[in-house]
């Protein structure tokens, strides 16, 4: 699977009301710094769903902290933008990775790769 094909999946993933108001380069940017701000060493550490949830909210938070510099709203309509639609879509898009890292080893490596990419 490449990066590309991976973003489509998370595309087609998310209910379409999400889709729809976020928008297609929200989504795409969300899920490039998502892969940029993946720490496989975390997630290889959580011991259960519980320690896994934290990792996923810490990432999240990250991809806040990134992501509104270049959404190119300023910082008061990006909090209103982020509590509305963005938070709800950068936790779909952690979540369907988070998953699709643990189903198989390959899948890890393929991560590895993108984030490499990204660099």
């Amino acid at each position: 699977m490449t990066f590309d094909e991976a973003r489509e999946a998370i595309w087609k993933s998310l209910p379409p009301i999400r889709k729809r108001f976020a928008g297609r380069k929200a989504v795409d940017d969300i899920a490039m710094l998502a892969v940029e701000n993946w720490q496989d060493e975390y997630v290889r550490a959580c011991k259960d769903e519980e320690q896994r949830n934290v990792y996923a909210k810490a990432l999240v938070l990250q991809i806040k902290r990134t992501h509104q510099p270049i959404s190119g709203h300023n910082a008061k309509e990006y909090g209103i933008l982020w509590a509305m639609i963005l938070q709800a879509v950068a936790v779909a898009v952690v979540q369907w990775l988070v998953q699709w890292w643990l189903e198989r080893r390959a899948n890890r490596v393929l991560l590895a790769g993108w984030k490499e990419q990204l660099r």
